[in-house]
């Protein structure tokens, strides 16, 4: 406790310390002949030639920085039609100053135009955020850029969504780049060479080539850097150690220029991955006690306008040990179970992807583009599971079974991934026409012991398992696609595509048990042993239209179109001679319709879409990995077919950060792939998977975005969340639907005052109720509250300070109540020229929380769940960041 008093004392102070000195910078903007005052000028405040703040003087001329430490600063003005001005101020206490400015003799031409800040901005599909609105902690990575932009949420693994879509790629200034994990460019670039950063749909390398937009629902953000940050390199290397052996070690570098793109990235750590040169993942980090080390490459060259080369290599060692327990509550018809387990597991898993990617543009008619990417995957598990499971009928419990179980598997396997794209637009007709192949197989082998032993007392008898299982599992894929594109007008244009696609998928696994009179595993099992094989071929043929209308600063596009398809799927099991075919034919309709007009955007889409069952839903052998959860596939299982609705409305108000979206979505799935449960004596679930018709969800948001004070100031956002879910499965031989709400509200602030004080809060409430329609089945019920704040201030003498609280409720009908409270901060001294180095100390879980919280709820069950985190840790580090950019070539 001593640890966490010092900390908090040294925060408390230095944000009192911050509050008490900070200093306002202010003046008077005039005309050097007419005298007159200037409203709407660009004002930005530099130290140390880094950019601080930027302002915009009012409709009187005058203008105020406020939050500033006593030092040396340079004012920047620029004014329409006016020179350039710099004036270097010394402060001590409130200052104010005032700015003449000289006419500008040059041509209009010539002017150098800085317009007044524009937080937001939207074109077409496109959401433009100035990064120069939104200011961000000293040492920011991009990754903390984006926490801050109104519609973008980052998780704790890192993954971005923008208004609930996932992002699945990042490009800088245009270029594609981070083509295997969008993570090491958030969290490695730094967040104060970036200009722009631009939010729009993700479209393929077709979509993008012959203009024919794919309708999906993921983004990809364009990461647009300031005009002196386009050609050079900025990273850091980082070291520290702390207490009961933990340590976090690494480094990474961007190199960027006009045609080559570079990262190269390294780590090694034992704490999770808790301190990457800054606190990282402050909620606890991966569940389990985790070490790991991992080598990153990405490269790009434009070697010139025909040939471009992309490369990326990964290799990665984890190593994880992991406590869990976790109380599920199970409801049948005329009672209720709940079983309460404690599991141990041990894994390690070492992974390499290497890929390529090659366009080739011989000419302005063609374009010839081939990917390659080749992952092997090496890992082991070993786990020991204790459960107990007690059975409540009426007012009487008592106990089911009792059991342990332990599993351990060895695995190898590997994936190749081969693509080449083939592009010809023609110069008269102004056509396209698209030739794509691609080719991917992978080979997994997996050797499993089990070894279980379950005693029931109702009726009373005791299941032993023991056994080794060898399942190498195969699987090809081949798909070929032909498409025609032509524009019909101006504003519209017509596609035609075929394309077919061929998947087979083998298992043949063996189970043999054990032999006591030997001492091997030379017993055949037939239960668990079988060969079986999955075909699944289709035929798609698409007709599409889309268009588009621009009038008085509204744009119209649409886009609608209409695949047949035909699939047809082989089930053999060659251990039993038996052969199971199926051909479906569907109706695959799609359209979108998107309307923008002075920063309003609406859009609403359609999309139907066909599911094949995977080959574990699909192949008819028991799972006893887990003795008290038997899955057992269903080889007559056949696809389902989802319809898809979504719509989308957004505001944004391009003078300051104010935004308002509402989103909707609402899906229907066909002969839904679904569980099927029975209950066995002890409390054994035994699963297969059916067909079921019923299945729907609707949901529907709102959230809405303003200033704090001012624009200056930072931001805050309100957001609600409403569901509803009818699902449907099988319990005991009996249709369940269940239906489940859920009402979700956050409320976000994000403050700032200039460069030296930073605060984040957040609180969010989401509830979760499921009701069924079985008879004697209770409702169950969840409700869970969290709350963040993270505060970092900057001292003088270059110290800075912070922390990250997070606290979780967690109330779920039937089970105990949860809460988790999570404490990190940190206090660093710059050190080096310019405070580039810093010596940090980081205290990570200062509260000493035990374990991470998950709550689960299903159709007939509700679930929490807890796992070991690492314990309180105090990091001493060492960190430099290094940065330097060029100009002309270098």
């Amino acid at each position: 406790m001593k640890y966490l008093f010092i900390m908090i004392l040294l925060i408390e102070v230095s944000n009192a310390a911050i509050a008490q000195s900070a200093i306002t910078l202010k003046g008077l903007i005039t005309g050097s002949e007419t005298k007159k005052t200037l409203p709407k000028a660009s004002l930005q405040l530099d130290q140390n030639g880094r950019r601080l703040l930027n302002t915009v003087s009012n409709d009187t001329g005058r203008f105020a920085f406020n939050g500033l430490r006593p030092g040396k600063y340079q004012v920047i003005t620029s004014y329409l039609g006016f020179k350039s001005d710099t004036q270097s101020v010394v402060i001590k206490r409130d200052t104010q100053v005032f700015i003449c400015l000289q006419s500008e003799s040059k041509q209009l031409g010539e002017v150098k135009i800085k317009a007044p800040i524009t937080p937001m901005r939207i074109n077409g599909d496109t959401v433009n955020y100035n990064a120069l609105a939104f200011p961000t902690k000293p040492y920011a990575t991009v990754e903390d850029l984006l926490k801050i932009l109104p519609g973008v949420e980052v998780d704790n693994d890192g993954n971005v969504t923008v208004n609930g879509q996932r992002v699945e790629k990042i490009m800088i200034g245009g270029r594609a780049f981070y083509i295997d994990d969008l993570r090491k460019g958030t969290q490695s670039l730094p967040a104060d060479i970036i200009a722009h950063v631009q939010v729009f749909d993700s479209q393929s390398d077709i979509a993008r080539l012959t203009g024919v937009k794919d309708l999906n629902h993921t983004k990809t953000i364009n990461l647009e850097l300031k005009d002196d940050k386009k050609n050079g390199f900025a990273g850091k290397v980082y070291g520290g150690a702390g207490n009961d052996g933990g340590y976090a070690a690494g480094g990474d570098i961007n190199g960027i220029s006009p045609s080559r793109l570079l990262f190269l990235g390294a780590s090694a750590n034992n704490i999770n991955n808790q301190f990457n040169g800054t606190e990282n993942n402050l909620r606890g980090g991966i569940a389990g006690k985790q070490q790991s080390a991992d080598l990153n490459f990405n490269f790009r060259d434009d070697f010139n306008k025909k040939l471009t080369l992309q490369l990326t290599g990964m290799y990665s060692d984890d190593q994880i040990n992991q406590l869990n327990s976790s109380d599920q509550q199970n409801f049948l018809t005329d009672s209720s179970q709940l079983q309460q387990q404690i599991n141990q597991t041990k894994s390690n898993r070492a992974m390499l992807n290497i890929g390529m990617n090659l366009t080739y543009k011989p000419n302005e008619h063609n374009y010839i583009v081939y990917n390659f990417y080749y992952l092997p995957t090496r890992s082991s598990q070993n786990s020991q599971n204790s459960s107990g499971v007690t059975t409540q009928k009426a007012d009487t419990a008592y106990t089911a079974s009792r059991g342990n179980n332990g599993n351990s598997s060895v695995y190898n396997g590997y994936s190749v991934n081969n693509s080449l794209m083939i592009i010809h637009q023609f110069s008269k007709t102004g056509g396209s026409l698209t030739l794509s192949f691609n080719q991917s197989s992978g080979v997994n082998n997996q050797q499993t012991h089990i070894d279980n032993l379950i005693y029931t007392f109702n009726p009373a008898m005791t299941e032993v398992t023991d056994q080794k299982q060898f399942d190498p599992v195969r699987n090809e894929n081949y798909n070929a696609l032909i498409q025609y594109s032509k524009p019909l007008s101006k504003t519209t244009g017509f596609n035609i595509n075929y394309n077919w696609n061929d998947d087979v998928n083998m298992s043949n696994q063996r189970a043999y048990g054990y032999n006591p009179q030997n001492g091997l595993y030379d017993i055949p099992d037939t239960l668990t042993t079988n060969n079986f094989m999955n075909k699944t071929s289709r035929q798609q043929l698409v007709v599409g239209l889309g268009g588009g209308s621009s009038k008085s600063g509204s744009v119209l596009n649409y886009t609608v179109s209409l695949a047949a398809l035909e699939a047809s799927q082989q089930d053999d099991n060659l251990a039993t001679g038996v052969s199971l075919n199926r051909t479906y034919m569907n109706w695959n309709p799609q359209a979108t319709f998107a309307y923008q007009n002075k920063g309003r955007m609406l859009r609403i889409t359609y999309s139907g879409q066909s599911n094949s069952p995977t080959i574990q839903q699909l192949k008819p052998l028991p799972d006893l990995s887990n003795p008290y959860l038997v899955n057992i596939g269903n080889p007559a299982l056949g696809q389902s077919f989802d319809h898809n609705v979504n719509g989308e409305y957004l505001f944004v108000n391009a003078g300051n950060a104010t935004n308002f979206q509402f989103d909707w979505n609402a899906d229907l799935t066909q002969h839904a792939i679904t569980a099927s449960t029975t209950t066995l004596p002890g409390g054994i679930r035994q699963v297969t998977f059916v067909n079921i018709n019923g299945v729907y969800h609707i949901n529907a948001g709102a959230s809405y975005g303003f200033p704090l004070l001012s624009p200056d100031n930072g931001t805050a956002s309100i957001k609600a969340n409403l569901l509803y879910g009818h699902d449907k499965s099988i319990l005991n031989g009996d249709a369940n639907t269940t239906q489940q709400t859920g009402v979700n509200g956050e409320f976000k602030i994000n403050y700032h005052a200039g460069k030296w004080l930073f605060i984040e809060s957040e609180a969010s409430l989401n509830y979760t109720g499921n009701h069924y329609s079985l008879p004697n089945v209770a409702a169950s019920k969840t409700l869970q509250q969290n709350y963040g704040l993270d505060i970092n201030g900057t001292l003088p003498w270059t110290i800075m300070t912070g922390l990250k609280l997070s606290r979780q409720f967690d109330h779920t009908k039937g089970l105990p109540d949860q809460q988790n409270n999570l404490l990190t901060a940190f206090i660093s001294k710059g050190i080096f020229r310019g405070g580039a180095g810093q010596l940090r100390l980081s205290g990570l879980n200062l509260l000493n929380a035990k374990a991470a919280i998950n709550e689960a709820i299903g159709s007939n069950y509700i679930l929490i769940s807890r796992t070991n985190i690492p314990q309180r840790l105090l990091l001493l580090s060492l960190v430099y960041n290094f940065s330097e950019f060029f100009k002309g070539k270098a």
